[in-house]
């Protein structure tokens, strides 16, 4: 009797240990390149909504001032190629 209740114990955590691998590995190969596909998209997003914002800013205004924490800025504006350097 006693044989059996070690058998039965080792089989639970047999069954435990290779459950928590499939779940390892289902997170490996499964949930963490979807988690990062969806990061990537996301961040793809949002760059496209900082640069449409910068062009029409630039469009709008003739210009585009963009500022740190810290108070240094960068002013963006167009410029032509053809014409020749004042």
């Amino acid at each position: 009797m006693n044989e059996k209740n070690n058998a039965g114990k080792v089989i639970v955590i047999l069954i435990i240990v290779i459950l928590v691998l499939i779940g390892i590995l289902a997170y490996i190969f499964l949930i963490r390149p979807a988690v990062t596909g969806y990061i990537t998209q996301k961040q793809v997003e949002a760059k496209d909504v900082v640069l449409n914002s910068i062009l029409l800013q630039l469009q709008q205004q003739g210009f585009v001032r963009i500022t740190d924490q810290s108070g240094n800025s960068i002013v963006l504006a167009p410029v032509q190629q053809n014409q020749p350097a004042q």
